[in-house]
């Protein structure tokens, strides 16, 4: 058990060390990242069926981040999950659970659907990648919805000339 705690803690370490892009930051200071509505995420990600909810503060996206695989787990084919400190890099439809976090996430419990920032290619400049339960019978696979979070924002119809 102290082991899984002590793993769960590293990860949530090294998220902390990820930086929100400043778009994001910017648009959470201003009370400006707000929900765009269904029919925005269905034109830029048409893929991800369940409703999202937008999480709104830097506390509530780490708290969504956790991984979908068991805590004692290093890697889970079906959810297209791995952990990096372990495992060399892989591409999508792969995710690295130590360098992904999830702004949006499923407004239902159990749906397991959302769009998160993947760290793997930018550190500071995370592309925007969202989960497709239902392009593949075997379970999960992440694409990729934007090449960083202002393009992001800017498909989903939010400001991006606010930083």
């Amino acid at each position: 058990m102290r082991r899984k705690k002590r793993r769960l803690a590293n990860i949530d370490k090294m998220r902390l060390g990820l930086p929100l892009p400043s778009l994001l930051v910017s648009l959470i200071e201003a009370g400006q990242w707000k929900h765009p509505g269904a029919s925005a995420i269905q034109l830029c990600a048409p893929f991800i069926r369940d409703p999202l909810i937008v999480l709104p503060t830097v506390e509530a996206m780490l708290f969504n981040s956790g991984p979908l695989m068991g805590h004692s787990l290093t890697e889970n084919e079906s959810l297209h999950e791995y952990r990096g400190s372990v495992f060399v890099a892989r591409d999508l439809p792969w995710i690295d659970v130590e360098k992904t976090i999830f702004i949006m996430c499923n407004e239902r419990i159990g749906d397991d659907s959302g769009i998160a920032l993947d760290y793997r290619l930018s550190v500071t400049d995370p592309q925007v990648i969202g989960s497709d339960w239902h392009s593949d019978v075997n379970g999960v696979r992440y694409r990729r919805i934007a090449e960083s979070s202002p393009e992001f924002a800017a498909k989903i119809g939010l400001p991006t000339d606010i930083e």
